[in-house]
């Protein structure tokens, strides 16, 4: 008899999660990772957040590190686990964040991501984020500009894609 895989939903938003988890996945997807120092030292801060999407066993599958400042987030890292990936995972944790900061009226959040990674770059297209420039070299191993996004929540609704934020930490309070 074959297993029957395990379910994806429900997952949970992990917003307090330790920080071992979280350089565990950005270790596991970005070898060699920013290692626990990195990520002991930003968590101290009280602006700076980790979300680590969850399945119903309490796996780490995929994570969110952003800084937050009054209405301004600016997404830091963001991945899912090679063997999760292209299920819509990655997008669920960007979307919380979005659903979060769309509570402020003039909400922000900005990012980058290196030129070549086209999946990427269209997650951030797909959920209403407009390209708002370039670095020239920013990128090392190997040298690569870095596109920078923008999202605003007050981009009208008919120039947003919809999305459904029922599932997201905002969404379900």
């Amino acid at each position: 008899m074959v297993p029957t895989p395990k379910p994806y939903h429900p997952l949970e938003i992990n917003q307090n999660p330790g920080v071992s988890e979280l350089e565990r996945l950005d270790r596991s997807i970005f070898p060699p990772g920013w290692g626990l120092e990195m990520y002991t030292s930003l968590l101290k801060g009280e602006r700076t957040h980790g979300w680590i999407l969850e399945t119903v066993e309490g796996n780490g599958v995929g994570f969110l590190c952003f800084q937050r400042i009054d209405d301004e987030a600016e997404v830091l890292r963001i991945g899912v686990l090679p063997e999760h990936q292209g299920k819509g995972l990655g997008k669920r944790l960007l979307e919380g964040l979005l659903a979060e900061m769309g509570t402020h009226g003039d909400g922000k959040v900005f990012l980058e991501v290196r030129e070549s990674n086209e999946t990427a770059r269209k997650l951030y297209l797909s959920c209403g984020f407009e390209e708002a420039g370039r670095r020239e070299k920013y990128y090392s191993n190997p040298p690569e500009a870095a596109v920078n996004y923008v999202w605003s929540a007050n981009i009208s609704a008919t120039e947003q894609p919809k999305t459904d934020h029922s599932n997201s930490p905002a969404g379900r309070e």
